[in-house]
């Protein structure tokens, strides 16, 4: 599949560079010609650009997949692709640099901006790969926090800051009405009322209601409920179970159990 992309931007290249020698051939308008020539050129570059053998272009997941097939070590060969993605990267900064000093500015601008890309992205990519590694197998229930206090809906604002935000460690808290979960409340949801509205304002009144986005199960797995969190707008997933809270989870938990599985080696 890595492959595919590349060969259609090159084969794209070469359509559009047959199209411009067919309208120098019939003496189409100078436009048509120059943008076919120009499409030619972007996607022949694209694709070369793609098969470059560093991690997560194209060319690195191909790498990735040879070293995968060779090893049998997913993190170890997504480790030497990433790399050679790096190496790669930094030396297209090295001559962007070179090509400033030489007098060509924009050119040296770009390569430098394209190679910090790629070293950041293959970066990241393998990091990822740690991290869903380290959720490999871990179920939502082996996470959760089965101890986060539960607020009533019809308790004023002042009092969760009080009680709760001001004295515990979370950031965000169930809300329940008639002992049904409707949704949760944390520090950004009480950013948006003025203080002085707080002794009169029910929790219910600013609560961000449940969905989807915001729950999960129990048997989910935890590498789901990283994803979930991703969101800035989720702060804790509902754990729920038959329609019954059984916990909540929040990045600080799947963070923590990430960082002890990659130092352990597990």
């Amino acid at each position: 599949m890595a492959v595919v992309g590349p060969l259609t931007s090159v084969a794209l290249g070469l359509f559009f560079y047959m199209v411009g020698g067919i309208g120098v051939i019939l003496a189409w308008p100078t436009p048509v010609i120059a943008i076919a020539g120009y499409l030619a050129l972007i996607n022949i570059l694209l694709g070369v650009f793609n098969l470059v053998p560093g991690f997560p272009l194209d060319g690195g997941r191909v790498l990735r997949s040879a070293i995968w097939g060779a090893t049998g070590d997913l993190t170890k060969s997504t480790r030497y692709a990433a790399t050679v993605g790096q190496v790669f990267g930094f030396l297209m900064m090295a001559v962007g640099f070179a090509g400033i000093l030489s007098g060509n500015l924009i050119f040296g601008l770009w390569l430098i901006f394209i190679g910090w890309f790629l070293t950041g992205a293959a970066r990241t990519s393998y990091q990822q790969v740690l991290v869903r590694q380290a959720l490999s197998g871990v179920r939502v229930d082996q996470v959760m926090t089965s101890d986060v206090p539960v607020i009533s809906a019809n308790t004023s604002v002042r009092q969760f800051v009080d009680e709760h935000l001001l004295r515990h460690e979370y950031s965000c808290y169930p809300v329940t009405s008639n002992g049904n979960v409707i949704g949760v409340v944390g520090t950004e949801e009480v950013r948006s009322i003025p203080s002085s509205d707080w002794d009169v304002t029910p929790v219910e009144r600013i609560t961000h209601r449940v969905d989807d986005a915001s729950q999960i199960s129990s048997d989910d797995d935890a590498w789901d409920a990283l994803s979930k969190l991703g969101d800035p707008k989720v702060c804790r997933l509902l754990v729920m179970q038959d329609d019954h809270l059984r916990g909540t989870v929040g990045r600080d938990a799947v963070f923590r159990l990430v960082q002890t599985k990659i130092q352990l080696g597990a």
